[in-house]
């Protein structure tokens, strides 16, 4: 109740835990986990008016197994606390070496209402390994799929950078991450306006193209019509070249 009293002086808005680590054939799981359920609910009943949000992880340099260790171990645990103040932060690099997809995690969070905020960075995905590297470095293609569906989810959560810049400037890979966040956050934002304004054409929904001339209006639609088509592709084809395209703007 120390740390509740503390949180309560300080007015955060929030915060979010990392889960216990363990090694193997050194605990009762089934009691562990009981443990993890109990000591959220007496958190989130002592602070109501603050949100409490889990960071799953499922290893690292220092041991082999978490408490939590995926994205669906989370939702249980969200389950299993069962208060509404209690959700989920989701970092990139530890759905990477979960083996997930960080799009499909946050989706799926998002749609449960869980999803209180996410760290963008990015890694390699070796077991053990968080690399904490720069946003969209080495996944460029998965950074832009995670950032369409927080906007497509509506996400107003937090969103921080958690990366390790050892030889790096720190001002400017902050520089660089926020950059890099706001180009795929228009990025994607133009992805979904196009398809949702083809959409609406297609359904003979009539849709202001703020153009003067018959000319303009046809290249702006034929461009929404292309924009879908390469979407739908991705979508329901699982169409590579069409992904790729699609990132990159053609």
């Amino acid at each position: 109740m120390l740390l509740c009293n503390r949180i309560l002086e300080s007015n955060a808005p929030w915060i979010f835990f990392i889960v216990p680590l363990f090694e193997s054939n050194k605990v009762n799981h089934e009691d562990l986990w009981q443990r993890q359920i109990d000591s959220f609910r007496t958190v989130c009943d002592a602070l109501p008016g603050l949100k409490i949000s889990l960071e799953f992880k499922p290893t690292d340099e220092n041991t082999r197994w978490f408490t939590v260790p995926s994205t669906g171990s989370a939702l249980l645990l969200c389950r299993d606390v069962n208060r509404d103040n209690f959700g989920l932060t989701l970092d990139v690099g530890h759905c990477l070496a979960a083996g997930e997809n960080p799009a499909q995690s946050a989706s799926l969070v998002a749609r449960e209402g869980k999803l209180f905020g996410v760290q963008l960075n990015d890694g390699y995905t070796r077991l053990g390994a968080e690399d904490g590297l720069c946003f969209a470095s080495v996944h460029p293609h998965l950074a832009l799929e995670l950032i369409l569906w927080l906007v497509k989810s509506n996400f107003s959560g937090h969103c921080y950078f958690d990366t390790f810049p050892r030889k790096e400037d720190p001002v400017q890979e902050a520089t660089r991450n926020i950059a890099t966040t706001q180009r795929l956050w228009a990025r994607a934002k133009e992805i979904l306006q196009t398809s949702d304004s083809s959409s609406e054409c297609a359904e003979g929904v009539p849709v202001p193209v703020g153009t003067d001339t018959e000319k303009e209006r046809s290249s702006t639609n034929s461009a929404r019509k292309k924009s879908t088509i390469e979407l739908s592709k991705v979508w329901r084809h699982h169409d590579g070249l069409a992904a790729l395209d699609l990132a990159e703007g053609k």
